[in-house]
């Protein structure tokens, strides 16, 4: 039985909408989406991906994996969409199809025929947008979200006017429960800057919205219908809470006013009760500020996603963007982007808690047009612009930004687990924060993370870890962080209290060995330890484990012993200090080692160690009196007499028996399972295990070469020499002595396709190539590169100076 440290977190669920990269209307429909976010809980933290509904761009791909939505939903326009920003038109549409009727009935139509074609044409989709079952299929293996059978994304889940329903919780069934703030903030239409822009930082509440909040004696405060009241909006976009002091002297607004807009933001009520997290290992102060420039959706969508993912993000207004384009203005007014860009140069400039500098970055638009953005910034801002063009993909926050009910995240258990893997019942926790858990109306993901046993995302193991038939991939996946469920549980009796709602699953806890197989079970493959694995795993066990191994095997005196017991040239008739050569394998006395190693006092300390290990085994070289047979006898084999393996007649051995020295000295045979996998060169893959090992920040699985079969086929389809998952990533590779993967180009060309096949099959999200040559001959490098360029795999590169060094550095 073993210990293990879970610790547990509780949620709401992470949203991704898809929207039409092709919508000329997109600000109105993102705009829409918003709405949506705003009266979801914890759905201000959710983002928004552009796509054509068959692919998805590289960056957002990126995006997408970092923020690990636990959902995915699409917008569809519809009829509602026209009403809202065409009134006049839809109007005329509805007093077209209301003549049609009245035609064809021969009368005046009834007030509720006439609401029920009302209520019709607001449902009437206006676009063709789907998402593909290619791309479904491919958002489930990268992504691996909470799902139904094929059904990935939820399609037309989002629309003009959506209520939040299950897998999520409307906030108006939350506020009952919690402390809230007294009012919303609302911008008026007529400020400056598109809806979109304000709706983006603060959230945006519909008139259906506020009437419920009406009802619940929420009050709405109207801001930004006059001159004054933009530059307080415009600073509080850029700063928020960050420089109220100076919010307050230029705008001449109270600090206390300025606290109460800032509590009566939308987005305040989205996140109820709901604090932000990040690792401790992660310092918010390094973030530099991110301005994105450009006025397509998917310059949109990229703030908007970069904005939950870390602090410190604006999107620079259309007409900032545009006027930076234009050419130069002799006169510089002081309006709205005026104001914008000094709150901007003055949140770059930095402070007490924050370092200085900007990056920007963008989507769309070319470098030089980014070029130009940055020097019209500087030229417009009163103070000095620290300002640098930056690479989109570079400013995706490896850990982002995460929100988890305030203390209630983290919340830490040790955890005996039974031999059988399986924890029986385990508690689940309830939110905290509501004065009343409605199980009928709440919902929320419980969230574990398994200290030094992180788990890959991926979409067959959710339902794999939890230990009842009725846990599907719509209630069960594996995170980003580690297993994660919905609560409560699918069935909720009425007047059933919430303790007795919430799922208590018995939580499998694999062998990595076990991960394996059940990844490659779904695609038709089974695994299974091939004999150069066994005999490498032998060794681990033997050494203490993988990271004792490596060690040896790494340090100088390690290398001078595999070499020296790999050695199979015979020594010249009176060398003693070579080893003695029997049966094609040698054996070394503790002079021979010392020769060989180049150090007495080591030879003798790795004797020891290693014999008591079982290592290696000691015993004396014996020549047989009958048929002169020479033999290494282990010493529990003698007691003043041997047998001779050849002739089998026992023999009580004295001086004539042995040959050198003039009393026998022990000689140390290598474990024969040891010595095959160093004549396999088990070497390379385990010291890049090692190295991948040393590179991971809490969570290091592995299992030796593994062979993949296809099923009813003796031979196997695939030799994997490294299987492993460092900190959640399922990871593939392969370890060559040499600087080639093959013999030949045709070669070469096999050993990567078989990787990329077996990659996708698998759902892998790392693939390692590593070589104890110094380095990768450059048509190798330049064949892996080529066929890796538009595939979705990380790519490590590993050569021997790597694989060599005690300091670990980056993935190459």
């Amino acid at each position: 039985m073993r210990n293990l440290t879970i610790s547990t977190s509780v949620r709401p669920g992470r949203l991704a909408v898809l929207v039409d990269a092709k919508d000329p209307q997109w600000q109105s429909s993102c705009l829409r989406i918003i709405e949506y976010f705003t009266r979801m809980w914890g759905g201000c933290g959710n983002i928004i991906v552009p796509t054509d509904g068959k692919q998805i761009d590289p960056l957002f791909w990126r995006i997408l994996e970092r923020f690990d939505p636990d959902y995915l939903e699409a917008y569809r326009r519809t009829g509602r969409d026209l009403e809202i920003e065409e009134p006049a038109r839809f109007e005329e549409i509805y007093q077209g199809h209301l003549a049609g009727w009245e035609q064809q009935i021969g009368e005046k139509a009834h007030p509720q025929a006439a609401d029920k074609i009302r209520d019709d044409l607001r449902h009437v989709g206006l676009a063709t947008f789907e998402v593909s079952a290619e791309l479904q299929q491919e958002l489930k293996e990268r992504l691996a979200p909470f799902h139904f059978q094929q059904w990935i994304v939820e399609a037309g889940a989002v629309v003009a006017g959506s209520i939040p329903h299950y897998p999520h919780t409307d906030i108006v069934d939350i506020l009952p429960y919690v402390e809230h703030p007294p009012r919303v903030l609302k911008v008026d239409d007529r400020a400056p800057f598109p809806p979109l822009w304000w709706a983006s930082s603060f959230g945006s509440v519909n008139a259906k919205l506020q009437a419920q909040l009406a009802k619940m004696n929420l009050g709405v405060i109207e801001c930004g219908s006059t001159a004054d009241e933009v530059p307080l909006l415009i600073h509080l976009v850029v700063k928020g809470y960050e420089d109220i002091s100076s919010a307050e002297f230029l705008t001449g607004t109270s600090a206390d006013a300025i606290r109460e807009k800032l509590r009566s933001l939308p987005t305040r009520l989205s996140m109820t009760g709901l604090g932000f997290y990040r690792p401790a290992r992660y310092s918010d102060a390094t973030e530099l500020v991110l301005a994105v420039a450009g006025t397509s959706v998917e310059d949109f969508a990229l703030y908007y996603a970069l904005s939950r993912m870390r602090t410190r993000v604006l999107w620079i207004p259309p007409s900032v963007t545009a006027d930076a384009l234009a050419p130069a203005s002799k006169t510089l007014a002081v309006d709205e982007r005026f104001h914008f860009v000094n709150d901007l140069a003055s949140l770059a400039s930095g402070n007490t808690q924050s370092y200085g500098g900007m990056r920007l970055i963008s989507a769309t638009l070319p470098d030089p047009h980014l070029e130009q953005i940055r020097a019209r910034l500087s030229e417009a801002a009163i103070g000095h612009v620290q300002c640098q063009v930056a690479i989109a993909s570079e400013m995706i926050p490896i850990y982002p930004i995460r929100h988890y009910e305030a203390n209630n995240a983290s919340v830490l258990r040790s955890i005996a687990i039974p031999d059988d893997g399986v924890i029986p019942l385990f508690e689940t926790p309830l939110p905290k924060n509501f004065e009343t858990v409605n199980p009928q109306k709440h919902r929320w993901l419980t969230e574990l993370n398994i200290s030094k046993y992180h788990l890959p995302r991926h979409h067959v193991l959710g339902e794999r870890l939890m230990g009842a038939p009725y846990f599907t991939a719509k209630d069960v996946r594996i995170s980003s962080e580690g297993p994660t469920y919905f609560c409560p549980s699918f069935m909720v009796f009425g007047g059933a209290s919430a303790e007795s709602s919430v799922p208590r699953p018995s939580i499998r806890i694999p062998e990595p060995l076990e991960i394996f197989r059940d990844v490659a079970r779904p695609c038709g493959l089974s695994c299974s330890i091939s004999d150069k694995g066994f005999y490498a795993e032998n060794a681990c066990q033997k050494f203490g484990g993988l990271a004792a191994l490596a060690e040896f095997l790494r340090s100088q005196s390690g290398q001078a012993f595999a070499s020296a017991f790999l050695d199979k040239s015979k020594p010249e008739e009176g060398d003693h200090l070579r080893g003695d050569m029997l049966g094609g394998r040698r054996y070394f006395d503790l002079d021979s080692l010392s020769e060989a190693l180049g150090n007495e006092s080591k030879a003798a300390e790795i004797l020891d160690r290693l014999a008591s290990s079982a290592v290696l085994y000691r015993g004396f070289v014996l020549q047989c009196q009958y048929c002169r047979r020479v033999d290494w006898i282990p010493l529990g084999e003698l007691t003043d007499g041997f047998t001779c393996k050849r002739c089998h007649r026992e023999q009580v051995f004295v001086r004539k028996h042995w040959r050198h020295p003039d009393q026998p000295h022990l000689y140390y045979q290598l474990d024969e399972l040891v010595y095959l996998g160093l004549e396999h060169n088990m070497q390379v893959p385990l010291l890049a295990l090692d190295l991948l090992r040393r590179m991971s920040q809490d969570s290091f699985l592995h299992v030796p070469e593994l062979e993949y079969s296809e099923k009813d086929v003796d031979k196997p389809a695939y030799e994997v020499d490294l299987n492993c998952i460092v900190d959640g990533f399922l990871t593939i590779g392969e370890a060559k002595k040499d600087g080639r993967l093959g013999k030949n180009d045709k070669e070469e060309s096999e050993v990567i396709s078989k990787y990329l096949d077996l990659g996708k099959r698998l759902a892998v999200q790392q693939i390692v190539f590593a070589t104890a040559s110094e380095q990768w001959h450059s048509s190798t490098i330049e064949r892996i590169r080529n066929a890796f360029a538009d595939q979705r795999f990380r790519l490590i590169l590993q050569v021997r100076k790597d694989l060599y060094c005690d300091e670990v550095g980056g993935p190459r």
